[in-house]
Parts: structure tokens; C-alpha cells; sequence
């Protein structure tokens, strides 16, 4: 692989954590999060599908998490993939 004159790369940590910590990427994080559990609501029929958007991980960045709240929801997971499915 040729480097075409680049000797160094050098990334400003502060700049990517500030898009990482953004309203536009947690908006962004929100919506999918919301789209898939909706989506794999509807796989099953009900509404025991929930999500949660937190600022965490080593990046301090937004991650969105779909969970399977009631015992209904956890059982369509195990048997038909409800949520696995809902997944793009």
C-alpha cells in the first residue's frame, strides 16, 4: 500500500468526542434505537420491547440499546427472533 507522501495522521481526540457527544448523534442514535424496537414489536404483536439511549462506553460516546422487557417479549426473542429481526 503506498502512502502518497503521508508521514503521520494525527487525530484531535477532543474533536471526534464532541461529534461523538453531539445532540445530532444521540438524535440520530434515539431514532434507530427507536425503528428497530418498534419493529421488533411488531414481530411479535405487543409492546414489551424497550429501549435505552445512554452516553457511556470507553469513547464516551451514545449507544442505543432495544431489550426485551417482560417475559412475552423474552420468549418471541428465543423462538421467532423478534428483535434479531428487527435489526437492519
Amino acid at each position: 500500500m503506498a502512502n502518497y507522501g503521508v508521514t503521520k495522521i494525527e487525530f484531535i481526540n477532543e474533536g471526534f468526542q464532541a461529534v461523538l457527544q453531539s445532540e445530532g448523534v444521540h438524535d440520530l442514535i434515539s431514532d434507530v434505537t427507536e425503528q428497530v424496537c418498534a419493529d421488533a414489536n411488531a414481530n411479535y404483536g405487543g409492546e414489551g420491547f424497550k429501549t435505552n439511549v445512554i452516553l457511556g462506553g470507553k469513547a464516551q460516546r451514545y449507544i442505543g440499546f432495544v431489550y426485551a422487557s417482560d417475559n412475552e417479549s423474552t420468549i418471541a426473542e428465543s423462538e421467532d427472533s423478534a428483535l434479531t429481526r428487527a435489526i437492519p
